[in-house]
């Protein structure tokens, strides 16, 4: 704070509220919240609901206790923009690399809190084009990417509908949870012949510089093509990974 600036008391006491949550601290009650700052539980108590009126903070009924609201979501969300934007330029010519020395097509996949999305795709020059959707209604189980959503959001999935593509999409619980684990073993996710006959997917999850998940770089091409360059594919995505988290989160 720059000196001999006077400051309005009731305004730093809601700035300080704010800065009491970070990600280490989601949420917080009332009575942390007063302790933490040293405040009288019903001043604390005027000046957070003032913050819940104006959507600073919510107030989860539930639990009784408070988080993070919109104004923290919209500044999330600006940098994640910024990064994206970021991350399609860093990321084409590792994608162009990719496709042209595999003849596959490349993706940069992004991956938000509750969707995943394709950002930029690189195919390759020959006679077929494997074109993804732009639109966040992946199959999550039947998909590479989607697979690693699964894994770093959590998603529960007994809760999903695990639809049936082909003879090879995996439907059965138990046998779609042990992939899922295995993810994070392997440091990548595939699928093959699930979402279509004859077409599969490799895909390696980026990571920002707080261990989130931030996206996928994943490759698609004709089932033969993936399996015969299956060792060499996962061994050049992730190298590329590497690369694409120091450009992005560590410079």
């Amino acid at each position: 704070m720059k000196k001999n600036i006077k400051v309005i008391q009731s305004i730093q006491r809601a700035i300080n509220i704010l800065n009491c949550f970070d990600k280490d601290n989601l949420e917080l009650s009332l009575n942390e919240i007063s302790q933490r700052l040293d405040l009288n539980i019903n001043t604390t108590r005027g000046l957070v609901n003032s913050l819940v009126a104006n959507d600073l903070i919510e107030h989860n009924i539930q639990t009784n206790t408070y988080s993070m609201g919109s104004y923290f979501a919209l500044k999330s969300n600006l940098v994640k923009k910024n990064n994206i934007i970021r991350a399609k330029e860093v990321c084409l010519p590792y994608l162009i690399e990719l496709t042209d020395k595999f003849t596959v097509s490349s993706r940069l996949q992004i991956i938000t809190l509750d969707s995943i999305f394709t950002a930029t795709t690189i195919n390759p020059k020959s006679h077929y084009i494997l074109e993804s959707t732009k639109q966040e209604n992946f199959p999550l189980h039947a998909t590479s990417s989607g697979k690693i959503f699964i894994k770093y959001r959590k998603i529960k999935i007994e809760e999903l509908i695990l639809e049936k593509f082909t003879e090879n999409t995996i439907t059965d619980i138990k046998i779609l949870k042990e992939e899922i684990l295995s993810i994070e073993k392997n440091g990548y996710s595939t699928e093959f012949d699930e979402i279509g006959f004859g077409i599969s997917s490799i895909a390696v999850p980026i990571f920002d510089a707080n261990s989130e998940i931030f996206g996928t770089i994943s490759v698609t091409a004709l089932t033969q093509v993936i399996k015969e360059k299956k060792v060499e594919l996962i061994e050049t995505i992730k190298e590329k990974v590497k690369d694409l988290e120091k450009e992005l989160f560590y410079k």
